[in-house]
């Protein structure tokens, strides 16, 4: 059975949907449970965890003796990242203090080899062949001399998978960030590949560091006889801008029609960007898009400094606000003052993709005729924070594209598009499980990851899909990035 995994790797969780095909059957798409069925948790938190025994588990525990969060931002962090987010190029975002001389990028092969583990332990649990007696065959057949059994053919699970990456969809330099999240894949992939996910979890963690270095040997060895197309065209592994991914089922919707339209997803470390055109036959096209180091995490750490509080992790105080009630949060004024210029910053990087990419495709105006009034898509874990029911004004009901460059004018004509949270969208194929749409807004990604896997195109696509702002190939290899060293050899 072929099995296409689209894993949304996530800053806060993570997030899994298969698509697969049994013979003669229609592809079925579905979410992976990572809780219980009478408990089912379709989000798994990106939490590694070190026990007492030194052996590692993810997701939460209250048994651990040490946790690790974050990770994957910081992996995907870079100056090129920070410096189009507005943030010092030279200052790193996220402190690697807080993992303890462990790279970011070993800390993400741990969890995906984790992840990737119960992924494959959980579907061909949930889809092995049933153990139901044959029926008996005809006369005829048994003369002939068929056989009869007791149990259904054995089932091969044939998987692919391709994760999400924070990146624009053509710009070069973030060749570079691909590459690394196709390494990190590549190498959790083949250490399951090459193990079993029960010899895995029963490693201690200083054994689990020995393993991941003689995969990252073995793939040196591979570089100098393979070119890297071909190493994961084997390994059957694949990365994705995330600002592509959570695209096509929205378009595919029946909400979206001909037009144009913002997309904006808000993640827990970053959000996503995009400015693209619908034609009458569902295909779309990019006028621009981008990732940026602005999110959920921005606003944590503005209530940190807003209050003044001696608490010393962000950690602490995502758990703060996300037990605390609307009522609330409106009358915190640390977190208005939070939320408001988390969302300020991004409403304004937004502005200058908007007049720095998209104004210029079109004749003067015309890009305000067409996005004027335009739906700005929101999704993502972001889009579930709190709006304050008061002193923020307009911001996050709608977006200012463009004011003629007279930002102190009240009089200037401006252009704004509509926030349109995502919540109730038809998805044209039957997704598992039942139940699944409430969390809408947080599974578009991966929902997008399962589906945009063309047989046999193991590079960034456009099939359904075409860049208006040109599509960028770099012939320079990045070659391969040193997960222990942090550095390109």
């Amino acid at each position: 059975m072929n099995v296409r995994v689209g894993l949304d790797f996530g800053t806060h969780q993570t997030k899994v949907c298969v698509n697969y095909k049994k013979p003669g059957q229609v592809p079925v798409f579905e979410f992976i449970n990572f809780g219980t069925d009478k408990s089912p948790n379709l989000f798994l938190p990106s939490i590694i965890n070190i026990h007492e025994d030194e052996k590692t588990s993810v997701g939460n525990s209250a048994r651990a003796s040490k946790s690790y969060r974050y990770f994957k931002i910081a992996s995907a962090e870079d100056e090129a990242f920070r410096g189009i987010s507005g943030l010092d190029e030279k200052k790193e975002h996220y402190d690697l203090d807080r993992f303890d001389s462990i790279s970011p990028e070993v800390l993400s092969i741990i969890f995906l080899t984790h992840t990737i583990g119960i992924i494959n332990n959980r579907f061909e649990q949930l889809h092995k062949p049933s153990k139901n007696k044959a029926k008996k065959g005809s006369f005829f057949s048994r003369f002939l001399g068929s056989k009869e059994t007791n149990e259904e053919k054995e089932v091969n699970y044939d998987y692919f998978f391709q994760i999400g990456i924070p990146t624009e969809w053509s710009a070069e330099k973030n060749r570079w960030r691909r590459r690394k999240f196709e390494q990190i894949l590549y190498l959790a992939n083949d250490i399951i590949n090459t193990h079993s996910y029960d010899f895995f979890r029963r490693l201690p963690f200083k054994e689990v560091l020995e393993l991941i270095k003689k995969h990252y040997s073995t793939l040196e060895e591979k570089l100098e006889h393979l070119s890297w197309k071909q190493i994961i065209t084997s390994g059957k592994i694949s990365a994705f801008p995330e600002t592509a991914a959570g695209l096509t089922y929205l378009v595919k919707s029946e909400k979206i029609g001909k037009g144009y339209y913002l997309a904006l997803d808000i993640g827990g470390g970053s959000s996503d960007i995009s400015f693209f055109r619908v034609h009458s036959n569902r295909t779309f096209e990019y006028l621009a898009s981008e990732s940026l180091m602005i999110a959920s995490n921005d606003v944590y750490d503005e209530y940190k400094k807003a209050s003044n509080s001696n608490v010393s992790s962000i950690e602490y105080v995502q758990e703060q606000l996300r037990h605390a009630s609307k009522n609330q949060l409106d009358a915190d004024q640390h977190y208005k003052c939070a939320y408001k210029l988390t969302m300020k910053r991004l409403s304004k990087k937004i502005k200058r993709i908007y007049n720095k990419r998209v104004y210029w495709h079109f004749k003067k105006t015309v890009a305000n005729q067409k996005f004027k009034d335009q739906s700005c898509y929101l999704y993502g874990g972001g889009s579930l924070l709190h709006r304050p029911s008061q002193g923020i004004g307009k911001l996050m009901n709608e977006i200012l594209l463009h004011d003629q460059g007279t930002e102190w004018n009240l009089n200037a004509t401006r252009t704004y598009a509509h926030v349109d949270p995502v919540k109730n969208l038809d998805i044209p194929r039957r997704v598992k499980p039942d139940g699944w749409k409430k969390d809408l807004p947080l599974l578009i990604v991966p929902l997008g990851l399962s589906y945009i896997q063309p047989d046999q195109t193991y590079d960034w696509n456009d099939t359904l899909y075409k860049p208006g702002e040109g599509f960028n190939y770099l012939d320079k290899d990045p070659s391969l990035f040193d997960v222990f060293r942090r550095r390109w050899v």
